[in-house]
C-alpha cells in the first residue's frame, strides 16, 4: 500500500499463490514443504520482491505478524530447515536496502489491522487454487500486480458469510451434544431406579456425543491444515 499525506491508503498490488515446492518450478524460492513458516518466508520474499520491480529511491515499511520470517531473514535466528529459501530472501532484502530505505515493522495478527486482514484474505486465495498473482524475478503473473484486485471486496464478503455459517453450525453442534449429555445424565440418574428408561436414553446421548465429537475432529484438521498452508502473502508493503 502507499500512504498519502493526508491518511489515504492506495493499494499497490495484490499478490498471492501457495507454496512451491517443486524445485524446477520457476516459482519456487527453495522452499522443501509447505507449512506456515514457509508460507510466511515465501510472503516476505514476494514483498521484498515487488519493492525490487519498483523505481529505486523511495522508503518502504514491511509490516508483518511472524516472528520467525522476519528474525531468520534478518539473521537474527538461524534456520534449520528451508534454509535455501531463506538465504534467497535474505539476500533480496540486503539487494532492495542498497537502493530503497525498507524497514521491517511488527504488528500483531488477526488484530483489526486493516492490511494484515487483507493478506489473510489473500492467504486463502492462494490456497483456494489458480489463477494466481505473484512475482518472480524479472516478471510475474495476474492483473493486479499493478493495483488492487478487482474483485477482493466481493470474494472478502463471501469468506466472510462463510466463516458466520460455519460459526453458526459449530455453535448448533455444541448445543446438540451439551443437550445431549444432559439427557445422558437424566438417563443414567433414571436408571438407578428405572434401569431400560435411562439405559435408552444414554444410548442416544452417547450416539449425538459422538457425532458431536467427529464434528470437532473434522474441525480440528482442517485448523490443522490452514496452519501449515496459511499466510502465503502475510507480509504486505506499504
Amino acid at each position: 500500500m502507499r500512504v498519502h499525506a493526508d491518511g489515504r491508503a492506495e493499494v499497490l498490488a495484490d499478490l498471492w499463490g501457495p507454496v512451491e515446492t517443486d524445485p524446477t518450478s520457476v516459482w519456487s524460492i527453495g522452499c522443501t514443504r509447505g507449512t506456515n513458516n514457509t508460507a510466511e518466508v515465501n510472503g516476505l520474499d514476494e514483498g521484498l520482491e515487488l519493492i525490487d520491480q519498483r523505481p529505486a529511491g523511495n522508503t518502504y515499511a514491511i509490516l508483518f505478524d511472524s516472528m520467525y520470517a522476519a528474525n531468520v531473514v534478518e539473521g537474527n535466528w538461524t534456520a534449520r530447515t528451508n534454509v535455501d529459501a531463506v538465504n534467497r530472501t535474505a539476500a533480496l532484502l540486503v539487494e532492495v536496502r542498497r537502493r530503497n530505505d525498507v524497514r521491517l515493522i511488527h504488528v500483531k495478527g488477526h488484530s483489526a489491522d486493516g492490511g494484515n486482514d487483507r493478506a489473510d484474505e489473500l492467504a486463502w486465495w492462494g490456497k483456494e487454487g489458480p489463477p494466481f498473482c505473484r512475482l518472480r524475478p524479472g516478471g510475474g503473473e495476474g492483473a493486479s500486480r499493478n493495483g488492487p484486485a478487482a474483485n477482493y471486496e466481493a470474494r472478502a464478503e463471501r469468506r466472510a458469510e462463510e466463516k458466520a455459517a460455519a460459526a453458526r453450525a459449530a455453535a448448533a453442534v455444541g448445543d446438540a451434544v451439551a443437550a445431549a449429555r444432559a439427557a445422558a445424565a437424566m438417563g443414567g440418574a433414571a436408571d438407578t431406579a428405572e434401569g431400560g428408561v435411562g439405559g435408552d436414553t444414554l444410548g442416544t446421548g452417547a450416539a449425538v456425543d459422538v457425532v458431536g465429537v467427529m464434528w470437532g475432529a473434522t474441525e480440528n484438521a482442517v485448523c490443522d491444515g490452514v496452519g501449515q498452508l496459511s499466510d502465503p502473502l502475510e507480509g504486505h508493503v506499504i
